[in-house]
């Protein structure tokens, strides 16, 4: 029978408070003595995977590779060990070395070598992939196309994919080769490259449970597709379960981790059957791949950021890694690398996101052709090595949680390939658009909202309503009863008519929200609020021609008015036949107290806007929703421009207060240095400081105190800074 790890459905902070109990105990299940926390617990990660290409093993020189491992300032390297092929003398049958090796324990020596220079080693397998003449004798262990074929793996001609449902991922092959390294090995950690599945696949499992969807079309059926995905997750989350429960066995401080999906890839994470939440509860500690520069780098900046902040919205135990690739970055070429500055923007941005880095590199350091690459990866761990004195087990300080819309957007994809662009743009032009105005925020998901979750917050902030059921309905209610600002987004249209908000809604807030597309193209101020200066001018309503202006509500008379709809579309036409704008009755923006807190809605998708047209009339109006009438004030006040992000976080043995500076073309070539920039947080603070930033040495940084509010100064802002406040408390 198989043991799995037990995870409640419903919150990290549940969670949480379960895994404090079972600490108490002080031997395990298995009789091991329980340790410290694991080494991979409380700090940002600096691990570095030199992706070895088969020929580079030949007459392979051990003691200098470990020695140019170490010269990177890295405290763990991935080296290869099995799957595809071994680099160890294996004994399970189907393992064949790599056709380069020979009989060499290439692993057994790099593992040696490494001990003595107290260098961890973290073992690479990849189980996605087997020979394929191994198809005849065991076809359920492949993935199977619709017509019957097995999928080539990765173009090869000589494998095919394996599945999660089969053996080889399974008993048959890959437990047997973990149990197999794990006695005969001492390395610190298991890393798994392309785990999951490779799309939908027809294998027998498959078609056996799910045979009348997948004999079909699968969109045909949104329904029953969503239970089929859901069942995929399960099952790549109870594979990777039952590798955690072999290695945890022989070594519980042994991490576990696999390349998954960050941010921008949602469509990946549907076809591999990853979701964050399940995969928080397998791995020790949740590895996304970000920042590629394939992505569209002029609307969005902040992938790793985001992909760092969903993580920790899973999994707030262990610190997320982010997975950040020098070479290929999406244009399909294995040795061109990411622009230099541009590598360190993203670097910064996973460790002002409290995440840890694994830079691989296309093959070992020695056969690098660009001369970059040694410095670039040296010089950014030499620096999370030296913060890691001060920076111990970071955690953000935030008032605003920023809801992502799973169930709107992953929850509902039934092929992968579509997404809800409209949802999906929506939170991201949120997320930008707070992170440009250095709003202290956090993440959080909508599928696991609970009033416990939402405690250390004063505003959320909410894309969509529509996919919450009365059980989250009740939850954000009673966040604004018990003083809690809610900001109603509403990006929630089918064709030109939006979708139901849940009746409950209306029925605790006394408001009607209809699914009526109003008309009048434009936001003017209401008569309401003369004088407010909520906008300088009109505000266009729509992100495009085919979406809707803004939904029909009918607001109770305690409501206050913010912005009306203009009395009908007025649009671009030959100057002198442009009509005149007049105040309609119908209601865009609006707020209603509630109990101890307030409600505030704004009837479309402003995210959206933003997101495709970044114009800052959007980008203001959204701060004062959060931010309104002078209650609530932001947590941090600074001159900085939008181009640097700040962040704001505990340790456990002071405060930090971190810049990351993108100001310059993109991609970056140069990072423009700013002069002055100053930051202000309300929060009585430790006011003797110290400033470190990357290539300098730490210099003592005094800040003032007036009024409740701490204030430092930095001269000269380059690509990153973070000022250490010690806590002698």
């Amino acid at each position: 029978m198989t043991v799995h790890f037990f995870k409640f459905p419903s919150s990290n902070s549940i969670r949480t408070i379960l895994f404090l109990l079972l600490s108490l105990q002080f031997v395990n299940a298995s009789g091991q003595q329980k340790t410290d926390s694991p080494w991979y617990a409380d700090k940002l990660l600096r691990i570095y995977h030199p992706n070895m290409k088969n020929w580079e093993v030949t007459g392979f020189d051990v003691t200098k590779f470990v020695d140019e491992c170490v010269a990177l300032n890295a405290e763990a390297i991935v080296v290869n060990a099995g799957g595809i092929y071994s680099f160890y003398p294996s004994k399970i049958n189907h393992h064949n070395p790599n056709p380069f090796i020979g009989s060499r324990d290439l692993f057994g020596e790099i593992c040696k070598e490494a001990k003595k220079r107290d260098l961890k080693i973290i073992a690479r397998f990849d189980f996605a992939g087997a020979a394929s003449e191994l198809s005849e004798l065991h076809p359920g262990w492949f993935h199977q196309n619709k017509d019957g074929s097995f999928k080539s793996h990765r173009g090869s001609g000589s494998r095919f994919s394996t599945t999660p449902t089969g053996g080889y991922q399974n008993e048959d092959f890959a437990q047997k080769v973990l149990h197999e390294l794990m006695e005969s090995y001492e390395f610190s950690g298991i890393h798994l490259n392309a785990s999951g599945f490779d799309g939908v696949s027809y294998d027998r499992v498959s078609m056996e449970k799910y045979g009348s969807l997948l004999q079909g079309e699968i969109s045909e059926n949104p329904e029953l597709a969503g239970e089929f995905n859901l069942w995929r997750q399960r099952v790549v989350e109870e594979m990777i379960l039952d590798y955690r429960k072999i290695l945890h066995e022989k070594n519980e401080n042994i991490l576990l981790m696999a390349e998954i999906a960050g941010a921008e890839s949602p469509g990946w994470a549907y076809r591999k059957g990853f979701d964050n939440y399940r995969l928080s509860n397998a791995f020790t500690n949740l590895l996304l791949t970000s920042g590629r520069m394939k992505t569209d780098l002029y609307r969005f900046r902040y992938w790793v950021g985001l992909s760092a902040d969903m993580a920790h919205a899973t999994m707030p135990d262990n610190l997320p890694i982010i997975n950040l690739k020098v070479h290929s970055a999406g244009f399909n070429y294995s040795d061109f690398q990411v622009p230099v500055e541009e590598f360190k923007l993203y670097s910064y941005q996973a460790i002002a996101h409290n995440a840890g880095l694994k830079i691989p590199t296309y093959g070992i350091l020695h056969y690098q052709l660009d001369t970059r690459t040694k410095e670039l990866v040296s010089s950014i761990f030499e620096f999370m090595k030296k913060r890691e004195k001060y920076a111990v087990n970071p955690k953000k300080i935030s008032q605003v949680a920023l809801v992502y819309p799973k169930m709107g957007i992953e929850d509902i994809m039934v092929t992968g390939e579509e997404v809800n662009i409209g949802l999906r743009n929506e939170f991201l032009g949120l997320y930008r658009a707070m992170a440009g105005k250095h709003v202290q925020l956090e993440v959080l998901y909508d599928n696991i909202l609970t009033e416990y979750d939402l405690e250390k917050y004063n505003v959320m902030v909410v894309p969509s309503m529509v996919h919450f059921n009365d059980r989250q309905i009740e939850t954000i209610y009673h966040f604004m009863e018990n003083g809690g600002r809610v900001v109603m987004l509403d990006n929630s249209y089918s064709g030109n008519e939006f979708n139901k908000i849940p009746d409950l809604f209306h029925q605790l807030c006394g408001i009607t929200w209809t699914t009526i597309n109003g008309t009048g193209n434009y936001a003017v101020p209401s008569s309401d609020y003369p004088g407010y200066g909520i906008i300088k001018g009109p505000l266009g309503l729509s992100s495009s021609e085919s979406s809707p202006n803004y939904r029909l509500t009918k607001p109770s008379d305690d409501c206050k008015l913010w912005l009306n709809a203009s009395l009908n579309n007025v649009y671009r036409v030959t100057p002198e036949d442009i009509g005149k704008i007049e105040t309609g009755d119908n209601a865009v923006l609006w707020s209603k107290k509630i109990g101890e807190g307030d409600l505030v809605y704004f009837g479309n998708g402003l995210g959206e806007m933003m997101y495709h047209y970044d114009h800052p009339d959007y980008t203001e109006l959204l701060f004062k929703m959060i931010f309104h009438e002078g209650s609530n004030p932001p947590l941090l006040v600074t001159n900085a421009p939008s181009t640097v992000e700040i962040t704001f976080n505990e340790t456990r043995n002071g405060y930090l207060i971190q810049f990351v500076n993108s100001t310059g073309k993109t991609p970056l070539d140069e990072i423009i240095p700013l002069s002055n920039i100053s930051v202000s947080i309300s929060k009585q603070l430790p006011v003797d400081g110290m400033l470190h930033q990357p290539g300098r040495e730490g210099s003592a940084l005094e800040g003032s105190m007036e009024q409740g509010k701490t204030t430092f100064t930095i001269q000269q802002l380059k690509g990153f800074a973070e000022i250490f406040l010690p806590d002698n408390k």
